[in-house]
């Protein structure tokens, strides 16, 4: 119950290059929970299914268009839970952008069938969410709350709206485990980039301008200009993690921060506002894009600001 909280609000609010693979690819298959592959090249579409299993750590699930891969497992135990925190690549394939979203796709299920949810309040250094382009990849963490659980292994479920499909196999004794990238990321491309907006009923949306900044200690972060334009009757929210997030070009979704962050959350009806969202780097790059969704009544209606910076 310690959760229902956090969980109300956020239903509230939501009105290829490729390098060497692990020996396995697992792919769904619509008479199976999942099926091992053996196979070299994710490239090959043509798929015959062995066995149902799920697979080891070690191998790649394979659902339609999307192949997801665990890089990492570690443990964080503190007074809100003991969680299971698994770091993944997700690799899209098909031509068409895809959203990918922690809380609603995966699960941990244990011997006794019992799920464990993504947990919003696991200690997640980057989360696996946002949009995943045609020939591209993400990357970031999910987080379950195992403390329910007397079991060492668990089965990691992948689908859509809380329905999962058994993926991949991992035990306690997997923490800490961490292992190489199997996937490059392509090129975003997009015709939005720096001065050219993204227009709806609600929202125009105007990446002005972007660069990187270092603060008192040294630390970088990316600052993006944004000029927002509420087209509506009323006082309407542009939030981070709604309304629009940043992120590398090699995927990894950007948390935002506190420093120099000047954009407003809520925009009165006709105001026109400019400020800036900043986000954390751990290094210093060039090239990002911006998921923008400039109408949460269309919420999968979403549009990518590419950019670079200097």
């Amino acid at each position: 119950m310690k959760k229902v909280g956090i969980i109300l609000m956020l239903f509230l609010l939501i009105g290829c290059g490729k390098k060497e693979l692990p020996k396995k690819i697992i792919e769904s298959t619509p008479n199976s929970d999942s099926a091992v592959i053996e196979k070299t090249d994710l490239s090959e579409t043509q798929m015959d299914g062995v066995k149902n299993v799920a697979a080891s750590i070690e191998d790649i699930y394979k659902k339609d268009a999307l192949s997801f891969h665990i890089l990492g497992v570690r443990e964080e135990i503190n007074e809100m839970g003991h969680y299971l925190i698994l770091n993944f690549e997700v690799f899209n394939d098909g031509g068409d952008a895809v959203e990918i979203n922690g809380f609603s796709q995966f699960a941990l299920i244990d011997k006794k069938e019992e799920e464990f949810g993504a947990d919003l309040t696991a200690p997640c250094h980057t989360r696996l969410e946002g949009t995943l382009m045609s020939d591209n990849k993400l990357t970031g963490e999910i987080g379950f709350d195992i403390a329910g659980s007397n079991g060492d292994t668990f089965v990691v479920g992948i689908g859509e709206m809380f329905e999962y499909e058994k993926a991949l196999t991992i035990t306690l004794d997997d923490i800490n485990y961490i292992t190489e990238a199997v996937f490059d990321t392509g090129t975003v491309t997009s015709e939005y980039t720096v001065g050219i907006p993204v227009e709806s009923k609600c929202f125009d949306v105007t990446l002005d301008k972007a660069e990187i900044r270092t603060d008192s200690d040294g630390d970088l972060y990316l600052a993006c200009t944004m000029i927002i334009t509420n087209n509506t009757v009323e006082a309407q929210n542009f939030m981070a993690g709604f309304c629009y997030d940043a992120f590398t070009a090699e995927g990894i979704n950007l948390s935002t921060s506190h420093l120099d962050y000047t954009l407003p959350a809520t925009i009165e009806a006709g105001e026109t506002v400019t400020g800036d969202a900043t986000f954390k780097l751990d290094e210093r790059l060039t090239s990002f894009y911006l998921s923008v969704t400039p109408d949460l009544k269309s919420y999968n209606e979403k549009f990518i600001i590419v950019f670079d910076v200097e």
